[in-house]
């Protein structure tokens, strides 16, 4: 379930891990579900079974603590029921990894497949380069967003280097802070789309300030001798407009990419790339990636899982029956917990015999 690659075969294992995960929320609906604006109008606390309650009333914050930790064996000062240390060992168990990874070597299946040196090339900026340009990526983006288009830069160029791609399509960029990051740290042609008008503009303020200051950086080093491994002043990310329905085709996004950077031909490939991908918006870039046959890679990175819609609910109830035991699986997924489970983040390639 950790690999980055995954194939026809392990769809098995894929299909009985969701359906622990389905009978798990079904069974504990009633917490997970449970908001906690609404702890006092809701009256929460009293949802909690009765042995719960006379163990967590009097609980040590060091205890929660070690509870929802990762690390070391949890060992509460007092018993508690034997149901609620079974829930608390379950959702751990059935939890995805939550261990950041350091280098792309932590990424099991990825340098066993031997593609790690394909990340050496002149694609990429070294890590002092970016180090010494970072200026330009930090200004007008808040630090957790920082570490985002950071760590996200690093996955999206892997995926580029990987499916053999030098386009990338950026949907719901905003202000293009990841745009600007993956064009002139690693030399990727990004096109880039949002519905919002305004945000095209201060995009492209923000890139001409960008490639101002990388412009200077860059002077500096050539005259003090040292060499950068990329040409950092690659050309700026290109942004459109565009709101994105079901009606809207690969084709549609295509058709802005090639015509921003003037791509004619069928041997251009594409990695698809959402960050914070607002409600429907994620499954629609799933969609778009499943039915384009020149996107070669996806990142997806989704959030306000709260503003999803589901206008199919029978057909989520009848592919959902499968996963064993949910008395109504059209409204468990509708649920928020089982959307944010659904779209947490998610990178896929498509992987082609020769590769």
């Amino acid at each position: 379930m950790c690999s980055l690659f995954c194939s026809a075969n392990d769809a098995s294992d894929i299909k009985q891990y969701a359906t622990i995960l389905v009978r798990f929320l079904a069974q504990y609906r009633w917490l997970t579900d449970a908001y906690v604006l609404d702890y006092f109008v809701e009256d929460h606390w009293r949802k909690l079974p009765p042995s719960w309650q006379d163990v967590l009333k009097d609980v040590e914050l060091s205890d929660l603590s070690e509870l929802l930790g990762t690390g070391n064996r949890f060992r509460p000062r007092t018993v508690w029921p034997l149901s609620l240390l079974c829930t608390t060992t379950v959702s751990k168990l059935i939890a995805l990894p939550r261990r950041a990874a350091s280098s792309m070597d932590d990424i099991p299946g990825f340098s066993s497949n031997g593609s790690s040196g394909a990340l050496e090339d002149d694609k990429q900026c070294s890590f002092e380069a970016l180090e010494k340009l970072s200026h330009a990526f930090r200004k007008h983006v808040k630090p957790k967003k920082q570490h985002e288009i950071s760590r996200l830069g690093k996955v999206v160029h892997m995926l580029a280097t990987m499916s053999n791609s030098e386009c990338v399509l950026d949907v719901g960029a905003g202000h293009g802070h990841l745009a600007r990051l993956l064009a002139l740290g690693y030399g990727l042609k990004v096109s880039t789309v949002d519905i919002v008008g305004s945000h095209q503009v201060a995009a492209n303020r923000f890139d001409d300030q960008a490639a101002l200051h990388v412009q200077k950086m860059e002077s500096r080093i050539r005259h003090s001798n040292h060499l950068l491994t990329n040409t950092v002043l690659s050309e700026l990310p290109k942004h459109s407009t565009l709101e994105l329905s079901k009606s809207t085709t690969w084709t549609d996004l295509e058709q802005i990419a090639r015509s921003s950077w003037s791509i004619n031909g069928e041997d251009h490939s594409f990695v698809l790339v959402g960050l914070h991908t607002c409600g429907d918006l994620g499954p629609s870039i799933l969609r778009l990636f499943a039915q384009a046959p020149t996107c070669r890679a996806m990142a997806l990175v989704g959030c306000c899982y709260m503003k999803m819609t589901d206008d199919r609910e029978e057909s989520v109830s009848a592919g959902t029956q499968a996963y064993g035991g949910a008395r109504k699986p059209a409204k468990l997924v509708q649920t928020p917990t089982c959307r944010a489970m659904a779209l947490v983040g998610c990178c896929y390639m498509k992987m082609t015999d020769d590769r």
